[in-house]
């Protein structure tokens, strides 16, 4: 078993390094939709293109790299695929930027905030967390086989997807938890009597998991203020003032031209 997974609404368990956050990193949750989540791919290429729209109107330039490193919290967590897949969309859209600068003015554009928002909609609706392990805080007299889901969505029924997983890693799960989840910031509400459940009393019970009325990012202002992670002032303050070299300074960081990095359409990674 992994310690962490997103279980995306069809059953398909992909297992991650941390959890996926549009707040702690945008361009990550983006990458992430556009790989794992077919469906939605063209939405969530027209959020990026209006949100590089709305940094490129008010910054004046834009290079790849500093759409890379836009977040500062989670860098160390990003698999190695993510920035070359960014890298190839930032190419892709060159055309409709320049054609949307001269006809639309960039009145369709959209901010940090809002580009935020509209990921984690997409994502929460369309993913469950999942953490074997139990909570974050394994000290806390969690057992090392409770397996904890983390449910952000509204009107689906993660019910058989649950129990599926479950089924199938039966052997290494003790207990189970299932919670609606407040923004991922810690336990939630749980549903009903989820919390702790033997494996097999759960298997036998197979209940609806249906999300209607928890928690919902529709101002994002205050998710952010509850993750305290923004967008890194300092990188985007550089690049009003076209300062390469104190971006370069601020990000502490070699990244590799996008230049570089060859890929094809960022649907079809």
């Amino acid at each position: 078993m992994h310690e962490a997974y997103h279980i995306k609404n069809d059953g398909t368990a992909i297992s991650v390094k941390v959890h996926v956050y549009a707040q702690a990193d945008l361009m990550r949750a983006i990458a992430f939709l556009l790989r794992y989540d077919k469906e939605d791919c063209e939405k969530v290429t027209d959020i990026f293109v209006k949100f590089v729209m709305g940094l490129w109107n008010e910054y004046g330039t834009l290079r790849s790299d500093d759409i890379l490193h836009l977040q500062q919290q989670t860098e160390e967590h990003r698999e190695p695929w993510i920035n070359s897949l960014i890298s190839t969309l930032f190419r892709s859209i060159q055309p409709k930027l320049v054609m949307k600068s001269v006809v639309g003015k960039f009145a369709d554009s959209i901010d940090y905030i809002q580009a935020t928002t509209a990921i984690n909609e997409i994502l929460d609706q369309v993913f469950l967390r999942a953490r074997y392990g139990g909570y974050y805080t394994t000290g806390s007299g969690a057992s090392p086989r409770e397996m904890v889901f983390r449910v952000s969505s509204h009107g689906f029924d993660w019910g058989d997807v649950i129990w599926r997983f479950v089924y199938d890693n039966q052997r290494s799960i003790d207990t189970v938890t299932i919670v609606r989840d407040t923004g991922g910031t810690g336990r939630g509400k749980v549903y009903g009597k989820f919390e702790q459940m033997s494996v097999d009393e759960y298997l036998v019970s197979k209940k609806k998991i249906l999300s209607s009325s928890q928690y919902r990012y529709t101002e994002l202002l205050s998710g952010t203020r509850l993750y305290q992670i923004q967008a890194n002032t300092a990188i985007l303050a550089a690049m009003r003032d076209n300062d390469t070299a104190s971006t370069t300074r601020i990000l502490a960081r070699a990244v590799s031209s996008p230049r570089d990095k060859h890929g094809g359409s960022q649907c079809s990674n």
